[in-house]
């Protein structure tokens, strides 16, 4: 990859971050795909799972699992049939409510449709997640 791409990608994500944080109480992009590999299996999942969606390693994904939890979005049952293995996660009412207000039903497709122009992605990505928050503040 040229350092040219690397760099406009690094900003990219650095935009959507801003974003998030701005709308969401300092989620990230990966603090979201997070919620949302929880949120989109039912409101529950396994730490393996969650990492798995999130092609990462189980402590990173702990680490940000813990972060949401501590902002009352996820519940985490740590294992009580001695199976240390298996750590169970579920939406918190907080994160229901937040999940349920996502328009990604109704205004998804028409937001990430594939373009490759890094301004262009910010401004369909900034205004899915402008459309989110006057949906989750509607919910409160």
């Amino acid at each position: 990859m040229r350092k040219t791409e690397m760099y406009e990608l690094l900003s990219f994500k650095k935009s959507i971050d801003m974003t998030l944080r701005k709308k969401y109480g300092h989620f990230t992009g990966r603090q979201l795909l997070i919620f949302d590999a929880v949120a989109s299996g039912d409101g529950t999942a396994t730490l393996t799972e969650v990492a798995q969606a999130n092609q990462c390693s189980t402590q990173a994904a702990r680490a940000f699992v813990n972060g949401l939890r501590d902002r009352g979005y996820l519940v985490v049952f740590e294992p009580t049939d001695g199976d240390m293995r298996r750590i169970d996660i579920a939406l918190t009412d907080k994160g229901r409510k937040l999940a349920q207000a996502c328009p990604v039903e109704d205004i998804a497709d028409e937001f990430t449709r594939s373009d490759k122009n890094p301004e262009v992605l910010l401004a369909n990505v900034a205004l899915f997640f402008e459309h989110w928050a006057s949906a989750a503040m509607m919910q409160e």
